[in-house]
């Protein structure tokens, strides 16, 4: 069985939970403009053991899917975050292709009704998402 990379050490994180740490991701990060989506990687409690037999985590584990997705800017004072999904329910990536290079100008950050959080990357306001992700929690440190 493959290990998995279940634990996260979140000490040097700082977790979206109210607007002051919103603005600071957003603020830290020159609002995301002139930024790309540089890498993503998910990864839950399923795997198939060594019977070949997929194994599920229990019901209560189930929204453990986490994500970490890595921003990189063309900037001298941060030039890359990590942002870490945590109970993943939602993940959308546009790829980049001959009509559309990518770059990010703005993001949207918002608490959902059911307290999830949505996180939304496009190339101008309103836009359909290049990358959006909605999880139970979203954390995020500079890389």
């Amino acid at each position: 069985m493959p290990v998995l990379p279940t634990q996260v050490n979140l000490d040097d994180w700082t977790t979206l939970d109210s607007e002051e740490a919103v603005n600071q991701l957003i603020n830290t990060f020159g609002g995301f403009s002139d930024c790309i989506l540089t890498r993503h990687e998910s990864w839950g409690e399923c795997h198939v053991d060594d019977d070949l037999c997929i194994v599920y985590p229990p019901p209560a584990f189930a929204a453990d899917q986490k994500l970490r997705a890595t921003f990189e800017r063309q900037s001298a004072h941060v030039k890359s975050v990590e942002l870490l999904f945590l109970g993943l329910k939602c993940l959308q990536v546009i790829a980049r292709d001959a009509h559309r290079d990518g770059i990010i100008n703005t993001v949207r950050i918002e608490r959902l009704e059911d307290g999830d959080l949505s996180f939304v990357a496009s190339a101008q306001e309103n836009a359909e998402g290049i990358f959006s992700a909605t999880a139970r929690s979203i954390l995020w440190r500079e890389a």
